[in-house]
């Protein structure tokens, strides 16, 4: 999270602009007229023999990512007693070790490892009647935070594997990272890039009325030099629904509330 916050005496003048942006964007007009796609008339079966392909992607994408150095394959084991901030585990307290398939996931229907939550994600997002597969990685550092406190989250990492005959392949398109992206920066120009900006989750992903529906939660919050860390003084929440045609076009509804008295509605115009 950021560390800037509202100076001695601005607070009042904080949140009336705050609130008067969210109002400002909940009276725009957002084309909600796009082009929906045809839905297949059968539906393809997503099978094991699709799971074994899916696995075998991700773990090729995953060595590739581990031997260009942007992660590590595992964190390793600190003797009782020792800590990542001590200064012989010092260069591995902001390594992030990238989680490989697990045998089974957990009864939550993700898997933990190293700091990190692996997830799967389930949609036709090509609309060909098969499902994709999105992998939600959301992300953490080997020692779990407590060392590298105060760090900024890295962001959820979402791998999109989209079905071509019988094979898998990856979305080069970015097209649920995307949308992460979209609602950081909404985030950010509701408070006029003083606002602290909170992780997008991305909690589903459908196909509806021939567009596809990903939907999650999100929010920002500004403190004053008062404010405990726990509890800033403004602050907002909301749920998103984004709805996309395969041609990348749409816009997202936003249903939110405001230091928790104010409910607004926003629709934003997505490219």
């Amino acid at each position: 999270m950021l560390t800037d916050s509202v100076a001695p005496g601005q607070e009042e003048e904080a949140e009336n602009q705050l609130f008067k942006k969210l109002t400002q964007l909940s009276q725009r007009h957002v084309n909600t007229e796009f082009q929906h796609e045809e839905m297949p008339l059968k539906s393809i079966p997503f099978t094991a023999a699709d799971w074994t392909k899916v696995k075998k992607i991700y773990t090729q994408w995953r060595d590739g990512e581990i031997k260009e150095g942007n992660f590590i394959d595992k964190c390793p084991d600190i003797p009782e007693g020792k800590s990542y901030g001590d200064p012989e585990y010092e260069d591995m307290l902001y390594k992030e070790a990238l989680p490989p398939i697990p045998k089974q996931f957990n009864r939550d229907g993700n898997s933990h490892y190293d700091g990190y939550y692996l997830d799967t994600l389930m949609a036709d997002i090509n609309f060909d009647g098969k499902p994709d597969v999105v992998f939600k990685i959301d992300r953490g550092t080997c020692d779990f935070g407590s060392a590298s406190a105060g760090a900024p989250i890295p962001p959820t990492i979402y791998l999109t594997l989209l079905s071509k005959n019988d094979e898998y392949l990856i979305d080069t398109t970015g097209l649920i990272s995307n949308i992460a992206d979209s609602i950081h920066h909404f985030n950010l120009s509701v408070g006029d890039g003083r606002s602290h900006p909170e992780l997008s989750f991305i909690r589903s992903i459908s196909t509806k009325n021939g567009m596809v529906l990903i939907s999650g939660t999100s929010g920002a919050s500004k403190y004053t030099h008062e404010d405990p860390a726990c509890c800033p003084s403004f602050d907002f929440r909301y749920t998103f629904h984004y709805y996309i045609n395969k041609n990348g076009k749409g816009y997202a509804e936003i249903d939110g509330i405001y230091n928790d008295t104010q409910q607004f509605k926003i629709k934003l115009p997505y490219r």
